[in-house]
């Protein structure tokens, strides 16, 4: 029996199915990604979602290097963690959004920076974990 053609398959298959960055419904209804990855019955494994997780990472860190620049390299690794957690869950186009908390954190006043977390539509959306982010931005622990 010939070995698959890796590379020739891969096109082919992609032809096939189609390629897609944003979840769709297939002609069957069921919700699917990517190259026909079917997520209604399949779903992601264990390694799948730790390379989403990994590269979702990875983009907080960029959004807040980006966006807070040396407060956000120099801050400790705890209100890094906090300012992640942000930018994990809003994005940068909604984090960037946060001006005051944005300039409170350039002038190192970490308090008025949760004071500001605090404050937002955000806080009452997200519940306990405003709290967190907001206890871990004014004191840089844990």
């Amino acid at each position: 029996m010939p070995d698959l053609n890796h590379t020739r398959f891969v096109a082919m298959i992609s032809r096939h199915e189609g390629r897609r960055t944003h979840p769709y419904k297939d002609q069957m209804g069921k919700i699917t990604i990517g190259v026909g990855r079917n997520l209604s019955d399949r779903g992601l494994a264990p390694d799948e979602i730790d390379l989403l997780l990994a590269n979702d990472i990875e983009l907080a860190r960029h959004i807040c290097r980006n966006q807070f620049g040396p407060s956000f390299t120099t801050a400790s690794l705890v209100r890094q963690m906090a300012l992640m957690s942000m930018a994990f869950n809003l994005g940068g186009p909604r984090l960037a959004g946060f001006k005051r908390m944005q300039v409170a954190i350039i002038a190192g006043k970490w308090r008025e920076a949760a004071a500001q977390a605090q404050q937002s539509r955000w806080a009452a959306q997200v519940g306990t974990r405003a709290v967190d982010i907001a206890r871990m931005l004014a004191t840089g622990t844990a």
